[in-house]
């Protein structure tokens, strides 16, 4: 009886002990990090510690930290499935479809853009509140 006391509270400690592991790792991997220029000069965050304001450097690979509006960009493309169900990346300009969204994927050029909106209140943010059922005004 002893033995399978001990031997369960062995494993109990084992199985808490990879599940705390297991939350750090993915709190690291959500935690990326994004070249802006912030007053004035150029730096990397991380994509928690962006602000509205800041001006955001994508290049082709990454993923669109925030909701942005395209300042100037090159050859921009921006594959949007994630957020529209859109098969085909999207050509992204100031003059033609100057806004990206966060948890889009950049998959071509490269572009400087304005932080809109991040967290909570950006298009991913809403949808994924709306997907746990907690909609925007909710005091619960």
């Amino acid at each position: 009886l002893c033995a399978v006391a001990l031997v369960t509270l062995v494993a109990a400690g084992n199985d808490v002990t990879k599940d705390r592991k297991f939350r750090q790792l993915e709190s690291v991997k959500e935690d990326r990090k994004v070249k802006v220029i912030r007053n004035g000069n150029k730096q990397e965050v991380s994509t928690y510690d962006l602000v509205v304001g800041d001006v955001c450097l994508l290049t082709t690979g990454d993923w669109v930290p925030a909701d942005l509006m395209v300042l100037d960009s090159h050859s921009l493309a921006v594959d949007e499935a994630s957020m529209t169900g859109e098969p085909d990346a999207i050509k992204k300009s100031v003059e033609k479809a100057p806004f990206c969204f966060s948890g889009t994927k950049v998959m071509e050029g490269e572009a400087r853009c304005l932080v809109l909106a991040v967290g909570e209140t950006s298009q991913w943010g809403i949808l994924q509140m709306a997907l746990r059922g907690k909609v925007s005004g909710d005091d619960d």
